[in-house]
Order: C-alpha cells, then structure tokens, then sequence
C-alpha cells in the first residue's frame, strides 16, 4: 500500500454538494485546514493541493494564510481578484490553462505567473488539444514533484 492518498472534496454550493458557496469564498484557508487537520492530525500539512476555478483560488487563499500547509500546488483555470497577495507563495506550483476558457481568462493565468515565483506554467487550447489535460497533466505533475 502506498503511503499517499488522493481525497477530493466537492465543495459547498459546487459541484454536486449542497450548501452555501459563501463558505469557501469566505473562509478558504480555515475550511482547507480543517479538512488536513482531519486527514493529517499529526502533521497538519499535505503533499499537494489540487484545485481547479474556484477551488484553485481556495487553494491560494489557504496558502497565503498558511504557507507551510502544502509543499506543492496544482491548479487548473484558477478565478483570481487580487493575485499579487500570492508573490509569498514559495512551493512548487503548476499552473494549467485552457485559452479558450472563456469563463477563466488566460490573462488572469499570465497575471498569476508574475506573481508565483517557483511556477510550472502550461497553456493549452481545448479546442485543437481536447485530451490536453487528460494526456498531460499527471504528467506535468510528476516533473513538479521532482
């Protein structure tokens, strides 16, 4: 058995989960700790956090107020308001974006770029590249964690 586990939470008000999206909005660090907190009492940090859209930016968010929470990051087409908060974020972070996502702009990826020193960055175009992310990303991944 591997000592590493995948958990993937659906967020309040998102996805197929009831509830108030405020939640994450509002308190991301405090609702990504206690989820680590649950799953690692001991440590109270995790290899990686993975998000994508809006989960993307509860990530950030969880590590500009924690910065030891995680040792790396991954984020596909994260919505971002304020990205120059994220120059503390040291980890390794991989930073994917589909340029014809209309819904996440491929600017606010360029912008988060500048900001997020120890970057992986990858654009993508889903409409020539449709099994961009499915082909790629794990792969983009392993190279971040060596």
């Amino acid at each position: 058995l591997s000592p590493y586990y995948f958990v993937a939470i659906d967020c309040p008000g998102y996805g197929r989960s009831d509830g108030d999206k405020q939640t994450i909005r509002s308190y991301p660090g405090a609702f990504i700790q206690e989820i680590i907190d649950c799953i690692s009492p001991t440590t109270h940090k995790v290899y990686c956090l993975i998000g994508s859209s809006q989960g993307a930016a509860a990530v950030f968010n969880a590590l500009v107020e924690n910065p030891a929470i995680s040792s790396f990051l991954a984020v596909q087409d994260p919505v971002s308001h304020d990205p120059q908060r994220f120059v503390c974020i040291k980890q390794p972070t991989l930073l994917m974006y589909d340029t014809d996502d209309d819904g996440h702009p491929v600017s606010v990826g360029r912008l988060v770029k500048k900001y997020i020193p120890n970057n992986h960055y990858y654009e993508f175009v889903s409409s020539k590249q449709p099994k961009w992310l499915e082909n790629n990303a794990h792969l983009k991944l392993l190279q971040l964690f060596n």
